[in-house]
């Protein structure tokens, strides 16, 4: 039995709060049904599962519908297309953030406008959404009287080898030398 098959025999969690997909490689949209056995889940997390795409996260929504947290990262399959499927969550979805999302735009952002118990929108490293998207949804919220903090985070990892350092310092002293 394919190891995503489990999931859909799970009995009935109906307590279970939160819920964390992590480098499932072998789960497979088919999988996405099994949620209908964590209803109550309110947060969710799908992390680096190439499985989950616009269609997988539109149905999941569907089943767990009290999502309050949602944290989607490394998605390569979700697109915009997929984030605007978020909108069922009108009602309680209160914390987004996006990491590592390659497919979505601005665009995909503008669901944020629809859901009005959103409080906390994190953005980091998504190469098509910059700090001027982070910044105009930011004012469009203000402008529609919501108080929703809008963060876009970015991580630049410096690397700086002693060899580095003091291949600096030799060229600095043979500069000086010739002047």
């Amino acid at each position: 039995m394919p190891p995503w098959q489990l999931l859909g025999l799970l009995p009935p969690l109906p307590s279970l709060k939160g819920l964390q997909l992590e480098c499932c490689s072998h789960l497979t949209g088919a999988a996405v049904g099994a949620l209908r056995a964590v209803p109550s889940v309110e947060q969710l997390l799908l992390i680096d599962t190439p499985a989950v795409t616009d269609s997988f996260l539109t149905e999941a929504v569907v089943h767990l519908r009290g999502i309050r947290t949602l944290i989607l990262s490394r998605l390569p399959n979700v697109r915009d297309e997929g984030l605007q499927a978020l909108a069922v969550l009108a009602s309680s979805l209160e914390h987004l953030e996006l990491r590592f999302m390659p497919e979505v735009t601005p665009a995909g952002l503008q669901v944020v406008l629809q859901l009005p118990r959103l409080n906390l929108v994190t953005v980091s490293e998504c190469a098509g959404i910059g700090k001027d998207a982070c910044r105009d949804l930011g004012a469009a919220l203000v402008a529609a009287g919501r108080d929703v903090v809008v963060e876009h985070e970015t991580t630049v990892l410096v690397s700086v080898s002693l060899a580095d350092e003091f291949g600096a310092s030799e060229e600095a002293e043979d500069l000086g030398a010739r002047r």
